[in-house]
């Protein structure tokens, strides 16, 4: 549906509730999805580094480097799809 308005106030007005509209979905469902996927990453960055470092310590240091290091890439790209390409696409096999 379009509404075409010739008046000036109007066209402001119109723009202040789509501005306004945006700015509440933006803040009521994007930002907090978005808050909680990137927790969701982050806890199962953690999750990787601590059995890696638990299977490090039981096998007496027989976990590869290339592991290590992966994982440790993986964390410090933290949710940077681009880093994380570049970590896979270094360490993989």
């Amino acid at each position: 549906m379009t509404v075409v308005v010739h008046n000036p106030i109007a066209r402001v007005v119109a723009l202040a509730v789509s501005v306004t509209i945006f700015l509440i979905l933006y803040f009521a469902v994007i930002k907090p999805s978005n808050d909680t996927a990137n927790r969701a990453v982050t806890q199962g960055e953690q999750q990787l580094q601590q059995a890696v470092r638990s299977a490090n310590q039981q096998s007496g240091g027989a976990v590869p480097a290339g592991v290590t290091n992966l994982t440790n890439c993986i964390a410090a790209a933290g949710t940077d799809t681009g880093m994380l390409q570049a970590c896979k696409a270094k360490y993989q096999p």
